[in-house]
């Protein structure tokens, strides 16, 4: 970016700069304790957010521990990426807990208009939160410092122990640091799969497994299930055994909708999940097997693929009569309701997996790889710190307070003797008011200061387990108490659980599939669809054209009528696909996929 350009770009972000820096109080600590603060999420016990009041601080910004072995606390000014953290001095327990770390933190109030002043007046707090396209004026600008040269474990200790985040750290410098390779902002959440505990609470693969209507499922007997092939017979039996949802909704053994068909035919996504499958390659005819790690194409493996037997599996229920008659014409919304509201639908399929009142099955010879909601390399929010910052140690700090997961646990679960308490044994266990106030959904209080979130959005922690804190089960999560075992252990027992325990002889999915040799938790594709280009316009028509073509062709096979109609359609549809000279765009995004493989692995913390 040409200085000049630099140079609008500032001015552009508005001429009421000085008006709006004035209401955000920059460049002083003046702004007030009391009164001024936006209203943050009130916290329930488990971790959860609901609308609240605004927090009543009280006391001083320092503590016994005032300094501890820093001296005096060092006044460190942010700006948060959102109004979900209240602006001013922080004071009361949350002041305690940043005083053992040697500072003292001022909020600044979040606003879009306040943003665009702070941007425009160059006046920036100690450390702040902006997406890239802002990141990157400032980095042309020189007004953010270069962090790369204080990435050590001196400095920044917590940062540095991270490996997860070290990784993004690797992807900012090569894809997000206005082509200096160097490190000016880290990304906010970042995240890590993590295995779940051997601690006896329910855990599942999500989205990833053949889920039942279990209500339905229990009252058919629970019949046995060992191939997708038994799933029809087993539907037909649940929908006699139910022949009506609650609501008087009519059930139907699986269901389908055409409104998700964006870029592919969407209704394979869970039929790939059965089979610890993925659909992001589906656009070009090329399946991502997650188990094996390899990516095939359509063309090549044809009738062999998962997708035909996948289609022929729909058509069979279909013909057998427990396929809703009107998938075809159901829309994303209207599958949800018939699934998620009414639970008509037997054993979901298609994109809508159902998840209060269904339970998970296995289906012997699956192999499951788990769904993933984590953001390897972070998020479009990056924390940076201002060149002209006051106290850089004191900043310093409080980044790497920021990647400390410690601290979210004493801000989430709040002082030792309420929540929570050290046993005999020298562990963390809830007490019997954390107990009581988490499993019954109760308000509480930490010494009368209401609970809230307090920078949640901006972490930098990859990790949702403490370091120092630990359970019989090992570090305790730090996100509430709704997620450590003991309260697992009650709120997972209701009847369902525990017929399906009863029926499987397991104590939770996760077990059983472990057992079976069929959990595979990381794949050689994880994150390489990340550094894929997207075509050109030119071969984007062509895949358009592909799309029309399998979806269209895909929907006529799932009502064919009979086996010679469904092999003719599917035999026309791999010849038009050909004639599209799909094969070019296969082996186009098989290079491209190859060398995204290299690129992803170029990153990993050494």
């Amino acid at each position: 970016m040409k200085k000049r350009e630099v140079t609008k770009k500032l001015l552009a972000f508005g001429m009421m700069s000085a008006m709006i820096m004035s209401m955000a109080g920059c460049g002083d600590s003046g702004t007030p304790v009391d009164g001024s603060g936006s209203v943050e999420n009130t916290q329930s016990a488990n971790g959860g957010e609901s609308a609240g009041s605004s927090t009543k601080e009280g006391g001083e910004g320092s503590s016994e521990q005032a300094g501890g072995d820093y001296g005096e606390l060092g006044l460190v000014t942010i700006y948060p990426s959102n109004a979900a953290t209240s602006s001013g001095l922080v004071t009361g327990y949350k002041a305690d807990i940043l005083a053992r770390r040697g500072i003292q933190v001022e909020v600044w109030a979040y606003s879009e208009e306040k943003s665009n002043g702070i941007l425009a007046s160059g006046d920036l707090p100690d450390i702040m939160y902006v997406n890239y396209d802002n990141m990157a004026t400032l980095i042309e600008s020189g007004k953010i410092l270069n962090l790369g040269e204080y990435l050590t474990e001196e400095k920044l200790p917590h940062v540095v122990a991270d490996e997860p985040l070290m990784t993004a750290l690797n992807y900012v410098k090569e894809f997000r640091s206005a082509d200096t390779g160097e490190l000016y902002g880290i990304p906010a959440q970042v995240g890590v799969f993590e295995l779940p505990k051997d601690n006896g609470i329910w855990a599942d693969t999500g989205r990833n497994a053949v889920k039942v209507n279990w209500d339905a499922y229990y009252a058919a007997g629970c019949p046995e299930i060992k191939s997708v092939d038994d799933l029809i017979p087993v539907m037909k039996k649940m929908m006699e055994t139910t022949p009506t949802a609650e609501d008087g909704t009519k059930t139907w053994g699986t269901m389908l909708n055409s409104g998700s068909d964006a870029t592919y035919w969407g209704n394979m996504q869970l039929w790939n999940k059965w089979f610890g499958y993925e659909s992001d390659n589906l656009p070009y005819l090329i399946e991502s097997d997650m188990v094996n790690g390899k990516y095939s194409s359509l063309l090549e493996t044809g009738k062999d693929s998962l997708y035909y037997k996948g289609l022929k599996w729909y058509n069979q229920c279909m013909r057998e009569g427990v396929m809703d008659p009107d998938s075809i014409n159901n829309d994303r919304e209207t599958q949800k309701a018939k699934v998620e509201k009414s639970l008509a639908c037997m054993i979901p399929s298609g994109t809508c997996a159902g998840w209060a009142g269904y339970l998970p099955v296995y289906v012997e010879g699956q192999q499951l790889f788990p769904e993933k909601w984590v953001n390897t390399y972070g998020t479009n929010n990056y924390l940076v710190v201002s060149a002209d910052c006051q106290d850089l140690d004191a900043t310093l700090r409080a980044v790497d307070m920021l990647a400390d997961a410690d601290t979210f646990y004493e801000i989430v679960c709040g002082p030792e003797g309420i929540l929570w308490e050290y046993g005999e044994d020298g562990l963390v266990k809830p007490t019997e008011y954390g107990l009581d106030v988490t499993i019954n959904g109760k308000e509480y209080d930490f010494n009368g200061e209401k609970p809230v979130l307090w920078m949640d959005s901006d972490r930098l922690t990859s990790s949702a387990y403490s370091n120092s804190y630990m359970g019989p089960d090992g570090a305790r999560e730090h996100r509430g108490l709704g997620e450590w075992t003991e309260v697992k252990e009650v709120n997972n027992n209701s009847d369902s659980y525990v017929q399906w325990r009863e029926t499987f002889g397991y104590d939770r999915f996760y077990d059983q599939v472990v057992d079976k040799a069929a959990y595979h938790p990381f794949s050689d594709l994880d994150d390489v669809i990340n550094f894929c280009p997207q075509p050109d316009d030119v071969m984007q028509l062509t895949i358009d054209a592909i799309k029309e073509t399998v979806v269209a062709a895909s929907w006529n096979m799932v009502y064919a009528k009979d086996d010679a109609e469904f092999e003719k359609i599917w035999d026309q549809m791999i010849q038009d696909c050909i004639d599209l000279n799909a094969g070019e765009v296969i082996q186009w995004r098989m290079d491209e996929l190859e060398k995204a493989k290299g690129v992803r692995d170029s990153l990993k913390a050494k």
